[in-house]
């Protein structure tokens, strides 16, 4: 028997907020199933055909597995939910909306205009979501045209700005289509940009930003309503007043909103750290998102996380940002520091083969050298040979960021099937490399919010470091190993894998769809680390002498075999 739309959307729901992919692609696969035949598919195309206020996502529908799936930013679900109803019949204005929007978010405005057409020619479908997502795709097509191709790019901006301002002007009540109307204006003054239509952009711009923030005063605080009040004010160049916004953030507001903010306030406002007012509005901005799940944002330390020293930024910092606790100026300060410790393994021949970090060798071993290199042993040296590896610190601002470091004489490893660790003698590590901290012991399970942890490394062999936030909850723990939501590629083997404290709790290693889990039975998607205190052990075991205490949780018998169940990440 078919589940019904209600149970479905249901299971969705709480699958999304538990971030359970297993459970996602449960439900998700549960509601392709209904709509690919049964007597319930034509029932369910036409509940497709509401509008977009209507369902809420625990009623029955595919609309409301779609405006769920969006607010969770799963847009990668979303177009595959909306193209099965589109195959079963729906061509409603709310799916087809759903669908050029997954589009636009998944890097193929152009396609979505194509989608966007039938509506757009028809007056009595071409909505003001339908308008505003036109000049949403529009502007996206504006920011990704060279300069070079001037004409295509004006007639992009063009476009985009009369989508916008066609529905301001119908009703002012469209508020965040007056305040895109404002922000292209005014980038069109930035770069000098003519519009047949506007003699003075820049006055147009700031007079819609003004009427636009009058208007949003009038009104409760959503969190639409909350983001369009900041940019309203970063448009007419009241920076105190945007901050006084950001800190007074609706308990309501999600990742989907803070990065929809972020995005405009760095593409089309162009905002950045290294100047005002981006100095000031973007790190407690980028705080806020980091404590929302579902949260995506990468940090890639040299290329524009400077974090300002400004009274105004120390204010942003220094907040509390709703009952998930706080993240201040010295997180963020602390994050740029980590990443200066962690290094991209290389070969002779420079092409990345992993992630490495330093680490005071006496947090190991009192054996150890002053400093030492923590990675996998199927990088170190199952990829490359200790005499072959080369390290290079990205996350410094100097030229000694990418200048090749020699790795010195293996101190002790593990194999794959182990602990898969290797510890290296460093000779030499540049300045402004301090050796990370090791945590005492794993953040709790079930904790509410759920623990998290931060995964630095380089994915894809990056030139830049980066920092996985998005999905980063602590899933489970044994003795030896950690399994937590970060999502990893290639490359990221050998990454440092950090607490909220920017403390290292456990070496990154491996990943996958269906590892088993840690306590309990059954599998699940995740990555896998191993604990930092069962490498130190393990470590003491070999190395101590005889009837010398073991340091770190158990006995030489600790180190038992973890398992490698995932493929090294």
């Amino acid at each position: 028997m078919v589940t019904s739309w209600r149970e479905l959307n249901e299971g969705l729901a709480d699958a999304l907020a538990r971030s359970d992919d297993a459970a996602v692609e449960r439900s998700f696969a549960g509601a392709l199933a209904r709509l690919a035949g049964g007597d319930g598919a034509t029932a369910d195309v036409q509940a497709a055909a509401t509008d977009l206020t209507g369902p809420e996502p625990e009623a029955a529908g595919p609309v409301s597995g779609l405006a769920l799936l969006r607010r969770h930013r799963r847009f990668d679900l979303v177009e595959r939910l909306a193209e099965a109803v589109v195959q079963a019949g729906g061509t409603s204005g709310v799916v087809v909306h759903h669908y050029a929007l997954a589009l636009v978010e998944r890097g193929a405005p152009a396609a979505a205009l194509a989608l966007l057409r039938g509506l757009l020619d028809d007056d009595a479908r071409a909505t003001p979501e339908a308008r505003g997502l036109e000049g949403r795709a529009c502007k996206e097509l504006f920011l990704a045209t060279a300069p070079g191709a001037a004409r295509r790019r004006r007639a992009y901006l063009a476009r985009a700005v009369d989508a916008y301002r066609s529905v301001y002007e119908a009703d002012p009540g469209n508020l965040w289509h007056g305040i895109n109307t404002a922000a292209l204006l005014l980038r069109a003054e930035r770069e000098g940009l003519p519009l047949d239509d506007v003699p003075d952009p820049g006055a147009a711009g700031r007079e819609i930003a003004a009427r636009v923030a009058e208007a949003v005063a009038r009104h409760e605080d959503g969190p639409w309503e909350w983001a369009t009040a900041i940019e309203a004010e970063i448009a007419l160049g009241r920076t105190d007043a945007a901050l006084t916004r950001l800190r007074r953030h609706p308990v309501g507001v999600g990742a989907f909103e803070l990065a929809s903010l972020r995005r405009q306030l760095v593409d089309v406002w162009q905002l950045s750290h290294a100047e005002a007012p981006g100095a000031q509005i973007l790190p407690p901005l980028e705080a806020l998102l980091l404590t929302k799940p579902g949260a995506a944002l990468t940090l890639a330390a040299g290329t524009g996380t400077a974090v300002a020293r400004t009274e105004a930024a120390v204010a942003g910092f220094e907040k509390v940002f709703g009952p998930e606790g706080a993240l201040t100026q010295s997180w963020f300060e602390e994050l740029l520091r980590r990443c200066r410790a962690v290094a991209r393994v290389e070969n002779a021949y420079e092409e990345p083969v992993g992630t490495g970090f330093v680490l005071a060798g006496a947090e190991l071993h009192p054996s150890f050298p002053e400093r030492v290199l923590l990675t996998n042993a199927h990088v170190i040296p199952d990829a490359v040979a200790p005499g072959d590896a080369r390290l290079t610190f990205r996350g410094l601002r100097t030229p000694d960021g990418t200048a090749a470091v020699p790795v010195g004489r293996v101190l002790w490893t593990s194999p794959v099937s182990r602990f898969d660790a290797t510890v290296l003698d460093l000779p030499r590590v540049p300045d402004g490399v301090e050796a990370n901290a090791l945590a005492g012991d794993v953040p709790a399970l079930g904790g509410v919010p759920p623990a998290r942890v931060y995964v630095v490394g380089h994915p894809l062999g990056a030139a830049t470091v980066k920092i996985s936030i998005l999905d980063n909850e602590l899933l489970d723990a044994d003795a030896t190993r950690l399994h937590y939501r970060a999502p990893t590629q290639p490359g990221s083997s050998g990454s440092p894998v950090y607490d909220a404290h920017w403390r290292v709790v456990a070496l990154h290693h491996s990943g996958g769809d269906r590892l088993p889990r840690l306590t309990g039975g059954g599998v699940h998607a995740a990555n896998e680390g191993l604990r930092l205190d069962a490498i130190r052990a393990a470590i003491a075991a070999t190395l101590s002498p005889p009837g010398v205490p073991t340091p770190g949780p158990g006995t030489p018998g600790a180190t038992a075999a973890p398992g490698a169940p995932g493929a090294p990440a």
